[in-house]
């Protein structure tokens, strides 16, 4: 900082007491202090090094699935002997959002966003909701009971890093991203 008198001015800390110091003046701490500046600047000259050199891989054979989360559910339970039509209307919501399975860096979450999106499922979507009032209809057996879930498909997918700064040579984790949203009608 500059002072009154035009001069660069700092702390330096000696043996625990703090007093001003001037260039030329106990210029030891004042060239650690330095030092220390010196350092953050060239930690993130290689932080953003390693995130050059960063690789991120979705490929197999890291796990690779759809996978339904319900979010709403009913079933018509048919006891005559002839078919009968059923009409079912979600009346709950959910929501399910984007996360990477690791405590990473948005830069590096969002790589691997981009990389899912780019070679596995370009559908994804980083947060998706069900809605009230969905509707679908159909004709259920005699005698049967016909069940519908109501929800959210999420692409879950195997990821690893390597070369990724803080976090080390190699990383592995799973990341799960919405995509879709319907209705999964099955007999049970």
């Amino acid at each position: 900082m500059l002072g009154h008198d035009g001069q660069v001015q700092g702390l330096a800390q000696v043996a625990g007491a703090q007093r001003p110091v001037g260039i030329g003046e106990d210029s030891q701490n004042l060239l650690v202090g330095r030092m220390a500046g010196q350092r953050r600047r060239w930690c993130g000259w290689f932080g953003a090094a390693l995130a050059a050199k960063c690789s991120i891989s979705v490929k197999p054979p890291l796990v690779s699935k759809r996978v339904f989360r319900k979010k709403f559910a009913t079933f018509v339970e048919n006891n005559t002997s002839q078919k009968q039509k059923f009409s079912f209307t979600a009346t709950k919501t959910g929501t399910e959002t984007y996360s990477v399975g690791a405590k990473v860096s948005g830069e590096i979450s969002a790589g691997v966003f981009a990389k899912i999106s780019a070679e596995v499922n370009a559908g994804i979507e980083k947060s998706m909701s069900t809605s009230y009032g969905v509707k679908t209809s159909g004709t259920v057996k005699a005698r049967s009971t016909i069940n519908g879930d109501h929800g959210i498909y999420v692409q879950q997918q195997g990821w690893r890093s390597s070369s990724c700064g803080s976090l080390g040579s190699s990383t592995t984790a799973t990341a799960k991203a919405p995509y879709k949203t319907g209705w999964k009608i099955y007999y049970s």
